[in-house]
């Protein structure tokens, strides 16, 4: 009996990828409908998701083309050449679709990140810096993909003439990309983390704010895991076959990191605070994202007690959680207040 993985390919990408529509579409709901704040991560994520549907779209096109068959099978039947290679070029063309899906994340939790901590100038290089260098490395393999091979159709036809680079250059470059990316996951997460967990605040706020900003850390994890299969991507033994473990994981992490971005802002929609019943009421006076946290401020003169209560966070187990975090002057002050203002805006 014939072996196949394309069911299973098919039923990884579109699981997954529905998966991450829904959340996608609950977090555009949320910020239009509640929050009423719509900013440039949206769009950036919005942006990350059309590129993973394209991803799948091309992964459901190569399937029927041979995509999880073994190539020798394909190859003995009637226009198999052919398929190969269209199966071939499809796979090259999906290659920058997953690249931009898997970092323009971390491009829209980098923005959000800086929206949330209200970051000193260190850290605000620090995020923009790591957002803008994840574009650079995710535009450069890119590029080199179709630049390798002259004529280009020899990259997915090697009976063509002309001449091709090494292989290991496309793949080395694919491998740094993955590392700075797994590295961007877990400073994105690390960030905001080690900002809650200076606060004075409850362990348990702390914990349920750290987990729902370190969920970049599950990305990190699986792109780690991608990475050990990405040698795959220029199999020439049973390519059609052998492939099926990066597309997988590739499928898996696009979503995955779309997901990881897309939490925080939708947690006001699940909003129920106990003082106020509506979520947008909550959502208009918590920030962008509901909670109202501590914050060190500089020149204050008001300490926060052990028995902080707001209308926000009094009921944090019912409550949503966000607003603009500062400690600018962590370093240079002991004193504490509450910051009042709503995310995303100056006071």
């Amino acid at each position: 009996m014939e072996e196949s993985r394309g069911a299973f390919v098919l039923a990884i990408a579109w699981t997954f990828t529905g998966i991450a529509v829904v959340i996608v579409a609950l977090r555009f709901y949320t910020k239009i409908r509640v929050s009423r704040n719509l900013a440039w991560d949206d769009y950036v994520v919005l942006l990350s998701m059309a590129a993973g549907i394209g991803a799948a779209i091309l992964v459901s096109i190569s399937v029927p083309l041979g995509l999880g068959r073994h190539t020798d099978q394909v190859l003995a039947e009637p226009g198999g050449q052919q398929r190969v290679v269209k199966a071939a070029r499809i796979q090259m063309i999906g290659y920058p679709f997953n690249i931009l899906a898997f970092t323009l994340p971390n491009v829209a939790i980098a923005i959000l990140v800086h929206r949330l901590l209200d970051p000193q100038l260190w850290r605000k290089r620090l995020l923009w810096g790591l957002a803008t260098f994840q574009v650079i490395f995710a535009i450069i393999p890119c590029i080199i993909i179709f630049a390798q091979c002259s004529p280009t159709g020899k990259l997915w036809n090697p009976a063509l003439p002309g001449r091709c680079w090494h292989w290991a250059i496309l793949n080395n470059i694919t491998y740094f990309l993955t590392a700075y990316t797994a590295m961007t996951d877990v400073a994105l997460a690390g960030l905001p983390i080690a900002a809650f967990w200076n606060l004075q605040m409850q362990a348990s706020t702390k914990f349920k704010l750290s987990l729902m900003m370190g969920l970049t850390l599950l990305s990190a994890i699986i792109t780690i895991v991608k990475a050990t299969y990405l040698y795959l991507f220029t199999d020439r033994d049973d390519p059609l076959w052998n492939v099926i473990p990066l597309v997988v994981w590739g499928l898996v992490e696009q979503n995955v990191v779309v997901i990881a971005a897309c939490v925080p802002p939708v947690r006001p929609l699940f909003s129920r605070n106990k003082r106020h019943d509506s979520p947008t009421h909550v959502a208009t006076h918590c920030g962008e994202l509901g909670f109202k946290l501590p914050s060190i401020h500089q020149g204050s003169s008001r300490q926060l007690g052990p028995n902080y209560d707001s209308a926000c966070d009094a009921h944090l187990d019912d409550d949503i959680i966000s607003t603009r975090l500062r400690d600018d002057a962590a370093s240079s002050s002991s004193k504490e207040a509450i910051y009042t203002g709503p995310s995303g805006l100056d006071v």
